[in-house]
Protein backbone atom coordinates (compact mmCIF):
# COMPACT_ATOMS: atom_id res chain seq x y z
CA UNK A 1 0.00 0.00 0.00
CA UNK A 2 1.37 3.40 -0.99
CA UNK A 3 1.37 6.00 1.78
CA UNK A 4 -1.56 8.35 1.27
CA UNK A 5 0.62 11.44 1.72
CA UNK A 6 2.23 10.77 -1.66
CA UNK A 7 -0.98 10.24 -3.61
CA UNK A 8 -2.92 12.69 -5.73
CA UNK A 9 -5.41 14.40 -3.36
CA UNK A 10 -8.23 13.34 -5.70
CA UNK A 11 -7.38 9.72 -4.94
CA UNK A 12 -7.32 10.06 -1.18
CA UNK A 13 -10.97 11.13 -1.23
CA UNK A 14 -12.12 7.90 -2.85
CA UNK A 15 -12.44 6.01 0.41
CA UNK A 16 -13.57 8.90 2.63
CA UNK A 17 -16.98 8.40 4.21
CA UNK A 18 -18.36 11.39 2.31
CA UNK A 19 -17.24 10.10 -1.10
CA UNK A 20 -16.88 6.32 -0.96
CA UNK A 21 -20.34 5.60 -2.39
CA UNK A 22 -19.90 7.87 -5.42
CA UNK A 23 -19.58 6.22 -8.82
CA UNK A 24 -16.66 7.52 -10.85
CA UNK A 25 -14.94 7.73 -14.20
CA UNK A 26 -11.15 7.71 -13.73
CA UNK A 27 -8.75 8.46 -16.59
CA UNK A 28 -5.24 7.16 -15.95
CA UNK A 29 -1.86 7.62 -17.63
CA UNK A 30 -1.18 4.95 -20.26
CA UNK A 31 1.52 3.36 -18.10
CA UNK A 32 2.62 3.21 -14.51
CA UNK A 33 1.33 2.93 -10.98
CA UNK A 34 -0.33 6.10 -9.72
CA UNK A 35 -1.73 4.45 -6.59
CA UNK A 36 -5.18 4.13 -8.16
CA UNK A 37 -5.59 0.40 -7.59
CA UNK A 38 -4.57 0.69 -3.94
CA UNK A 39 -7.21 3.33 -3.43
CA UNK A 40 -9.81 1.36 -5.39
CA UNK A 41 -9.27 -1.46 -2.88
CA UNK A 42 -9.74 1.00 -0.03
CA UNK A 43 -12.86 2.41 -1.67
CA UNK A 44 -14.35 -1.08 -1.98
CA UNK A 45 -13.71 -1.74 1.70
CA UNK A 46 -15.22 1.63 2.63
CA UNK A 47 -18.38 0.83 0.63
CA UNK A 48 -18.69 -2.46 2.51
CA UNK A 49 -18.38 -0.68 5.85
CA UNK A 50 -20.80 2.10 4.91
CA UNK A 51 -23.42 -0.36 3.71
CA UNK A 52 -22.73 -2.92 6.46
CA UNK A 53 -22.62 -5.70 3.90
CA UNK A 54 -22.85 -9.13 5.46
CA UNK A 55 -21.46 -10.83 2.36
CA UNK A 56 -19.00 -8.33 0.87
CA UNK A 57 -17.93 -8.92 -2.71
CA UNK A 58 -15.54 -6.82 -4.80
CA UNK A 59 -15.27 -6.96 -8.57
CA UNK A 60 -12.57 -5.70 -10.90
CA UNK A 61 -13.01 -6.69 -14.56
CA UNK A 62 -12.15 -5.50 -18.05
CA UNK A 63 -15.21 -4.87 -20.19
CA UNK A 64 -14.93 -7.08 -23.30
CA UNK A 65 -13.80 -5.19 -26.43
CA UNK A 66 -16.29 -4.43 -29.20
CA UNK A 67 -15.22 -7.46 -31.27
CA UNK A 68 -15.54 -9.99 -28.42
CA UNK A 69 -17.92 -12.96 -28.60
CA UNK A 70 -21.49 -12.68 -27.31
CA UNK A 71 -20.71 -15.16 -24.53
CA UNK A 72 -17.98 -12.84 -23.21
CA UNK A 73 -20.51 -10.06 -22.73
CA UNK A 74 -23.01 -12.45 -21.14
CA UNK A 75 -20.39 -13.61 -18.65
CA UNK A 76 -19.43 -10.03 -17.86
CA UNK A 77 -22.99 -8.96 -17.07
CA UNK A 78 -23.61 -12.15 -15.08
CA UNK A 79 -20.47 -11.70 -12.98
CA UNK A 80 -22.01 -9.59 -10.15
CA UNK A 81 -24.77 -12.15 -9.60
CA UNK A 82 -22.33 -15.05 -9.74
CA UNK A 83 -19.81 -13.37 -7.44
CA UNK A 84 -22.56 -12.58 -4.94
CA UNK A 85 -23.81 -16.19 -5.07
CA UNK A 86 -27.17 -15.23 -6.56
CA UNK A 87 -27.66 -12.43 -4.06
CA UNK A 88 -28.05 -8.81 -5.07
CA UNK A 89 -24.62 -7.28 -5.64
CA UNK A 90 -24.35 -3.94 -3.83
CA UNK A 91 -20.58 -3.46 -3.58
CA UNK A 92 -17.96 -1.71 -5.69
CA UNK A 93 -17.46 -2.78 -9.31
CA UNK A 94 -14.31 -1.57 -11.07
CA UNK A 95 -14.52 -1.77 -14.88
CA UNK A 96 -11.60 -1.24 -17.26
CA UNK A 97 -12.74 0.33 -20.54
CA UNK A 98 -9.26 1.09 -21.89
CA UNK A 99 -9.92 -0.76 -25.15
CA UNK A 100 -12.77 1.63 -25.95
CA UNK A 101 -10.71 4.71 -25.09
CA UNK A 102 -8.00 3.46 -27.45
CA UNK A 103 -10.34 2.70 -30.34
CA UNK A 104 -12.73 5.61 -29.86
CA UNK A 105 -15.62 3.26 -30.64
CA UNK A 106 -18.62 4.00 -28.45
CA UNK A 107 -21.32 2.14 -30.31
CA UNK A 108 -23.74 -0.56 -29.30
CA UNK A 109 -21.53 -2.57 -26.97
CA UNK A 110 -20.38 0.44 -24.97
CA UNK A 111 -23.95 1.71 -24.76
CA UNK A 112 -24.98 -1.71 -23.40
CA UNK A 113 -22.58 -1.12 -20.54
CA UNK A 114 -24.01 2.36 -19.94
CA UNK A 115 -27.54 0.94 -19.93
CA UNK A 116 -26.49 -1.76 -17.47
CA UNK A 117 -24.97 0.81 -15.13
CA UNK A 118 -28.12 2.94 -15.29
CA UNK A 119 -30.21 -0.10 -14.36
CA UNK A 120 -28.07 -0.94 -11.30
CA UNK A 121 -28.12 2.16 -9.05
CA UNK A 122 -27.31 0.04 -5.99
CA UNK A 123 -23.81 -0.73 -7.35
CA UNK A 124 -20.91 1.69 -6.89
CA UNK A 125 -19.23 1.74 -10.30
CA UNK A 126 -15.69 2.86 -11.02
CA UNK A 127 -15.13 3.06 -14.78
CA UNK A 128 -11.48 3.58 -15.62
CA UNK A 129 -9.28 3.73 -18.68
CA UNK A 130 -5.65 4.35 -19.56
CA UNK A 131 -5.51 7.19 -22.06
CA UNK A 132 -2.64 9.62 -22.60
CA UNK A 133 -3.98 11.39 -25.69
CA UNK A 134 -6.27 14.26 -24.82
CA UNK A 135 -8.71 13.56 -27.66
CA UNK A 136 -9.18 9.97 -26.45
CA UNK A 137 -9.66 11.02 -22.84
CA UNK A 138 -12.11 13.76 -23.78
CA UNK A 139 -14.13 11.53 -26.11
CA UNK A 140 -14.55 8.96 -23.34
CA UNK A 141 -15.51 11.61 -20.81
CA UNK A 142 -18.01 13.24 -23.18
CA UNK A 143 -19.63 9.91 -24.03
CA UNK A 144 -20.03 8.83 -20.41
CA UNK A 145 -21.24 12.21 -19.18
CA UNK A 146 -23.90 12.26 -21.89
CA UNK A 147 -25.65 9.38 -20.12
CA UNK A 148 -24.36 9.16 -16.55
CA UNK A 149 -23.74 11.85 -13.90
CA UNK A 150 -20.39 10.43 -12.85
CA UNK A 151 -17.67 12.35 -11.07
CA UNK A 152 -14.60 12.43 -13.33
CA UNK A 153 -11.00 12.16 -12.12
CA UNK A 154 -8.04 12.68 -14.42
CA UNK A 155 -4.83 11.42 -12.86
CA UNK A 156 -1.28 12.35 -13.79
CA UNK A 157 1.88 10.37 -13.00
CA UNK A 158 3.44 11.24 -9.63
CA UNK A 159 5.99 14.01 -9.99
CA UNK A 160 9.74 13.32 -9.77
CA UNK A 161 9.81 15.27 -6.49
CA UNK A 162 7.13 13.04 -4.96
CA UNK A 163 8.94 9.89 -6.11
CA UNK A 164 12.19 11.30 -4.71
CA UNK A 165 10.60 11.84 -1.29
CA UNK A 166 8.90 8.43 -1.38
CA UNK A 167 12.24 6.74 -2.15
CA UNK A 168 14.12 8.64 0.56
CA UNK A 169 11.51 7.73 3.17
CA UNK A 170 11.78 4.05 2.32
CA UNK A 171 15.57 4.20 2.53
CA UNK A 172 15.52 5.60 6.07
CA UNK A 173 17.82 3.61 8.32
CA UNK A 174 19.66 2.09 5.38
CA UNK A 175 21.95 5.01 4.56
CA UNK A 176 24.12 6.44 7.34
CA UNK A 177 23.34 9.92 6.02
CA UNK A 178 21.57 11.38 3.02
CA UNK A 179 24.19 13.55 1.36
CA UNK A 180 23.21 16.79 -0.34
CA UNK A 181 23.43 15.34 -3.84
CA UNK A 182 21.31 12.20 -3.34
CA UNK A 183 17.88 13.93 -3.54
CA UNK A 184 18.82 15.71 -6.78
CA UNK A 185 20.19 12.48 -8.29
CA UNK A 186 16.93 10.68 -7.48
CA UNK A 187 14.74 13.48 -8.80
CA UNK A 188 16.71 13.59 -12.06
CA UNK A 189 16.43 9.82 -12.37
CA UNK A 190 12.64 9.86 -12.10
CA UNK A 191 12.37 12.88 -14.39
CA UNK A 192 14.06 10.93 -17.19
CA UNK A 193 12.83 7.44 -16.39
CA UNK A 194 9.68 5.54 -15.53
CA UNK A 195 7.66 8.02 -13.50
CA UNK A 196 5.58 5.85 -11.20
CA UNK A 197 5.56 4.24 -7.76
CA UNK A 198 6.59 0.81 -9.07
CA UNK A 199 9.82 2.33 -10.40
CA UNK A 200 10.48 3.88 -6.99
CA UNK A 201 9.75 0.60 -5.20
CA UNK A 202 12.07 -1.26 -7.55
CA UNK A 203 14.89 1.23 -6.99
CA UNK A 204 14.48 0.98 -3.21
CA UNK A 205 14.59 -2.80 -3.41
CA UNK A 206 17.73 -2.80 -5.52
CA UNK A 207 19.49 -0.29 -3.30
CA UNK A 208 18.67 -2.24 -0.17
CA UNK A 209 19.92 -5.46 -1.76
CA UNK A 210 23.30 -3.91 -2.48
CA UNK A 211 26.29 -4.27 -0.16
CA UNK A 212 25.95 -2.49 3.18
CA UNK A 213 26.68 1.22 3.08
CA UNK A 214 28.91 2.48 5.89
CA UNK A 215 29.63 6.11 5.04
CA UNK A 216 27.89 9.01 3.27
CA UNK A 217 30.29 9.02 0.32
CA UNK A 218 29.58 5.34 -0.34
CA UNK A 219 25.83 6.03 -0.17
CA UNK A 220 26.16 8.77 -2.74
CA UNK A 221 28.22 6.57 -5.08
CA UNK A 222 25.73 3.71 -4.73
CA UNK A 223 22.74 5.88 -5.62
CA UNK A 224 24.50 7.41 -8.60
CA UNK A 225 25.66 4.03 -9.88
CA UNK A 226 22.33 2.29 -9.37
CA UNK A 227 20.39 5.07 -11.10
CA UNK A 228 22.83 5.03 -14.02
CA UNK A 229 22.55 1.24 -14.33
CA UNK A 230 18.76 1.35 -14.24
CA UNK A 231 18.66 4.10 -16.86
CA UNK A 232 21.09 2.21 -19.10
CA UNK A 233 19.10 -0.99 -18.73
CA UNK A 234 15.87 0.76 -19.64
CA UNK A 235 17.45 2.34 -22.71
CA UNK A 236 19.27 -0.83 -23.78
CA UNK A 237 22.72 0.67 -23.31
CA UNK A 238 25.65 -1.46 -22.05
CA UNK A 239 27.26 -0.56 -18.73
CA UNK A 240 30.76 -1.23 -17.41
CA UNK A 241 31.42 -2.27 -13.83
CA UNK A 242 29.53 -1.20 -10.74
Amino acid sequence: MIDRQYLDPQLTQLSDAAHCQESLLVILPSQGNTGFFDMLEEKSAAVERARQLRHPVRLLLAYPPEEAMERDFSRFFDSPRVAARNRRFTGCFGIDVSSYAASGRYGGRFLELIAYMRSQPEIVFVLFARADREKHAQALQDTVERFLPLRVLRLEPPTPAILRDYTLEHLQGFFPQVTRDIPSVLEDYFAHGMQDFDAAKDLVRRLRQADSVTDPAAASRLVRTMCAQQEASRCGRPTIGF
